[in-house]
């Protein structure tokens, strides 16, 4: 997830220089740049890809001859109830999709903000998040803390707050916007310090890299598809935050929802055992 912010940061610095005044009409300001850049990178991350190194519970698994032939139908026919949890889980990044990359557009396209003053924003907020989320994970693993709870936590400061932060950006002052994309940063790190974490221990080794990925793809997807009703009903500024509020709080009870389903289905969790990855 701090990848995923990171890669926000980055897109947001060269949409910025893209569309500069300064730049249009000039090779720096042509679409095709970002483009350009997007390949140099992809490059790097086939790189990493193929240089990863599987985990030792993998290895053990392929030594014993365990591994499966078809990951994806295994785990559609066998591991469903998994793979619902995992995608129930995913629904919190409705969150990060509505602030982080459809609200800022919207925001300075029909609402008149400053397009450079909320670009910053969102960066700032992405890398409070990003620290909220290492600290958050460092206090886990030092503590030996129960990840299950870190998560629904984050889920449930979330929905109490979002309504309050949908209100600061839309209907108050510079001030209050920042404020709300701090608080908004540090809420989401806390949920996404334990998220991959979870979901990783929903999946048996021999089909967790497929798990996690379908589970993770699934809930962009179904929950993804709610963005262009909500970004039309912002365009047509028709009770903007509460909007946003009430698609982000479904969001955010759907991943509670499946973090209880995990807890309640889980003898690990009740026991206080934490599984070592």
């Amino acid at each position: 997830m701090s990848c995923t912010k990171i890669g926000i940061i980055l897109a947001t610095i060269v949409c910025v220089i893209v569309l500069s005044p300064a730049l249009k009409g000039t090779i720096f300001g042509s679409w095709r740049i970002p483009f350009f850049l997007g390949g140099i990178i992809s490059f790097g991350a086939l790189y990493m890809r193929f240089s990863l190194k599987e985990s030792n519970i993998f290895h053990g698994v392929k030594k014993e001859s365990n591994l499966v032939s078809y990951p994806f139908f295994y785990l559609i026919f066998f591991n469903f109830k998994s793979l619902l949890k995992g995608t129930g889980l995913g629904f919190f990044i409705i969150s990060m999709l509505f602030f982080y990359a459809l609200l800022p557009e919207i925001l300075y396209l029909f609402y008149d903000f400053n397009k450079l003053f909320v670009f910053f924003i969102v960066n700032v907020s992405c890398i409070v998040s990003i620290t909220v989320t290492v600290l958050s994970g460092y206090i886990i693993d030092k503590y030996k803390l129960q990840k299950i709870y870190f998560f629904p936590t984050g889920c449930i400061l979330m929905i109490l707050m979002t309504p309050v932060i949908s209100y600061l950006i839309f209907y108050s002052n510079n001030v209050a916007f920042v404020s709300a994309y701090i608080i908004l940063g540090i809420l989401n790190g806390i949920s996404c310090s334990s998220y991959f974490s979870l979901t990783t221990e929903l999946f048996e080794p021999y089909i967790r890299f497929t798990g996690i990925s379908v589970s993770f793809t699934a809930a962009v997807i179904f929950g993804g598809s709610a963005i262009p009703f909500v970004a039309d009903s912002l365009i047509s500024k028709t009770n903007p935050a509460y909007v946003v509020a009430v698609t982000v709080i479904i969001a955010m009870i759907i991943s509670l929802i499946a973090a209880w389903w995990i807890y309640f289905s889980s003898n690990k969790y009740k026991t206080g055992k934490n599984e070592i990855i």
